[in-house]
C-alpha cells in the first residue's frame, strides 16, 4: 500500500465517521426544535381560545391580543434557535478539533519520514465555525435565517386563519400536521447540521493540509458511490486539485457528503507516490469497489433502471448506448447538460423541450 493509498483510506474512514456523526447531530437537534412545539402550540391554543371568546371584531382590542400572542410566539422561538446556535456551536468546535487531530495524525501515521506536522491552533479552530462557508453562508446566519423563516410561517399560519375563519384547532394542525410549519423547520434544520458538519470537517482538515504543504501538494475530490450523489459531486469525483491553486468549496451543496483526500507531495522521499495513485478499494453502495473505481466507472456498471433513476431516462440510455461519455453528459459547473445540447453532441435534431 501506498503513502496515498493509506491516507485515502483514513480519509473516507473519517468521512463514514463525521455522516454518523452528523445524523446522530441533526436528531439532537430536532429534539430540541421539539421541545420548543409544545410551548409554541399550548401558547397558541390558549391564547386563540381567549380571542374567540371576546370575538373576531378587527378592532384595536383584537389587534392587541393578536400582537401580544405573536410576541410570546416569538420569545419561544428565538429562545429555542438561540440554544440551538449555542449547541451547535459548541459540538462543532469539537469537530472541527477532532477532524484536524485526526488529519494530523493520519499524515503522521502514513508518511514514512521523520517530519514535523504542523497543527492548527484551537483558537483558530474554534474561529473556523464562525467564519467557515457552508453552501454559501456561514453557521450564525443560517440559525438566524431558519428562525426567522419559522416564526414568519407561523405568524402567516396565524393571521391567515384568523381572517378566513379557522378554528382553533385547524390552525394549530396547519402548523404541527403532516406538511405543517414545524414539519417544514425540522427538514431545515437537518439540512443545516449535516451540511455543517461535512463543512466544518473539511475546513479543519483542510487547514492541516495548508500548514503541511511542505508535504501535501495537492487534494482528491472524494464522493460517494450512490444514487444520492448530485451531479456537481458525480462529476468531480476523482480530479486533482493542487494545494496552492483555487478549487471548488466543501460542502458543494446542502447535505454534501464529498471530501478532499491529501495527495503527498515528494515521490523519492514518501515512497513512491504518484498523482494518480489511488486507494486499493474505495466504498459503494453495493460494497467495497477498487480504489481506481470513479463515478463514471461505477455508474456504467449499473443495471439500467439505476442509471435512469440518476441520470434521468433519456441521459442514461443515450450514456448506455456510448453516444455519450460519462465526463460529456456534464457542464462546466458540473450541472447536467440539457437533452438538446447531448443531442447536438451526438449529431441529432432536438425532438422535445430541454430537460
Amino acid at each position: 500500500m501506498t503513502v496515498n493509498d493509506d491516507l485515502l483510506s483514513r480519509a473516507i474512514q473519517h468521512q463514514i465517521y463525521v455522516e454518523r456523526y452528523g445524523r446522530g447531530l441533526a436528531d439532537k437537534i430536532v429534539r430540541l426544535l421539539n421541545s420548543a412545539d409544545k410551548d409554541i402550540v399550548e401558547t397558541l391554543a390558549k391564547r386563540l381560545i381567549d380571542i374567540d371568546k371576546r370575538g373576531y371584531d378587527l378592532g384595536p382590542a383584537m389587534t392587541k391580543r393578536l400582537e401580544d400572542l405573536l410576541a410570546d410566539i416569538r420569545a419561544i422561538n428565538e429562545n429555542v434557535y438561540q440554544k440551538v446556535a449555542d449547541g451547535l456551536t459548541v459540538e462543532l468546535e469539537g469537530l472541527a478539533q477532532h477532524s484536524a487531530d485526526t488529519a494530523a495524525d493520519g499524515l503522521k501515521a502514513a508518511i514514512p519520514i521523520s517530519t514535523t506536522i504542523a497543527t492548527p491552533a484551537a483558537s483558530y479552530l474554534k474561529h473556523l465555525v464562525e467564519v467557515a462557508p457552508l453552501a454559501g453562508t456561514q453557521l450564525k446566519p443560517w440559525v438566524d435565517r431558519l428562525s426567522a423563516s419559522r416564526i414568519g410561517r407561523i405568524e402567516d399560519t396565524i393571521r391567515t386563519g384568523l381572517v378566513t375563519g379557522k378554528t382553533t384547532d385547524q390552525m394549530v394542525r396547519d402548523i404541527r400536521g403532516p406538511g405543517g410549519v414545524f414539519e417544514g423547520s425540522r427538514k431545515s434544520a437537518q439540512t443545516m447540521v449535516l451540511t455543517s458538519v461535512a463543512g466544518i470537517q473539511n475546513s479543519a482538515r483542510d487547514a492541516v493540509y495548508q500548514r503541511n504543504s511542505h508535504l501535501i501538494k495537492g487534494v482528491r475530490y472524494v464522493s460517494v458511490l450512490d444514487t444520492r450523489t448530485t451531479s456537481i459531486c458525480q462529476s468531480r469525483d476523482g480530479q486533482f486539485y493542487p494545494l496552492d491553486k483555487p478549487r471548488p468549496a466543501l460542502p458543494a451543496h446542502p447535505r454534501c457528503r464529498s471530501a478532499y483526500a491529501p495527495v503527498t507531495r515528494s515521490v523519492d522521499e514518501l515512497g513512491n507516490v504518484k498523482e494518480a495513485d489511488a486507494s486499493r478499494y474505495r466504498a459503494s453502495m453495493d460494497g467495497r469497489v477498487t480504489g481506481k473505481t470513479t463515478y463514471g466507472d461505477w455508474l456504467e456498471k449499473q443495471p439500467a433502471d439505476r442509471q435512469d433513476a440518476i441520470l434521468g431516462v433519456e441521459r442514461a440510455k443515450l450514456f448506455r448506448d456510448g453516444k455519450v461519455a460519462f465526463k460529456d453528459l456534464y457542464r462546466d459547473d458540473g450541472s447536467y447538460k440539457s437533452l438538446d445540447q447531448l443531442r447536438r453532441a451526438e449529431g441529432l435534431a432536438a425532438s422535445r423541450p430541454a430537460a
